[in-house]
């Protein structure tokens, strides 16, 4: 299938997860990732805000700022272009809503990044296969930032997702950034096919 066509049927599955599960599955998820070395090492975290059926992160970034890591979350700033920065938050109470009507924050510092400092990137996604390739909406904000911030200071990048939202491929285009780990309620994925069973 075309990515339209794998975005479209991924996110009908998604819909389908009750409320309860969401949640349920999104703490099994939260906890994978800040078992991760990526996660513990990490000063900086840049963390997408959930909306909709995507995995809840309203806990992990708390528990990221309980553990005094900063914590810059999504900001758009053109959306013709794709274009966005992250913002410096120290509570969900700084997010109203923005774009599409997703929680974005009200004001703070823009992350900028600095190679002295250990960052990681949260990504979201409506789909994922096994080979480190990741579909989201269409708009191309994450993998546009990565690229520029990549030249600066390469980040690691953490995508979660639901077990549901794994595909056998996703077509790579030319400019989507890859993801480091992908990890899901169920396993934590890595791109070179070492997969790890990541149930708790």
């Amino acid at each position: 299938m075309d990515k339209r066509s794998i975005r479209q049927a991924v996110l009908v599955g998604r819909e389908q997860i009750s409320p309860a599960e969401r949640i349920r599955m999104s703490e099994q998820i939260t906890e994978m990732v800040r078992r991760q070395e990526a996660y513990r090492a990490a000063e900086d975290i840049l963390c997408f805000v959930s909306y909709g059926s995507e995995v809840v992160t309203d806990d992990l970034i708390e528990q990221a700022l309980r553990e005094e890591k900063r914590v810059y979350v999504p900001s758009v700033t053109d959306a013709g272009s794709g274009a966005m920065e992250f913002v410096r938050i120290t509570g969900l109470q700084e997010l109203a809503e923005g774009y599409k009507g997703i929680r974005e924050p009200v004001s703070g510092d823009v992350y900028a990044p600095d190679c002295t400092r250990q960052a990681l990137m949260i990504l979201p996604g409506v789909a994922f296969d096994r080979q480190g390739h990741r579909i989201g909406y269409g708009g191309g904000f994450y993998d546009r930032y990565l690229e520029r911030i990549h030249k600066i200071c390469p980040m690691k990048t953490i995508a979660i997702g639901f077990q549901i939202q794994i595909v056998d491929w996703i077509e790579p285009g030319e400019y989507d950034m890859p993801y480091d780990v992908l990890i899901t309620e169920r396993e934590e994925i890595t791109p070179d096919g070492k997969d790890h069973p990541g149930s708790v």
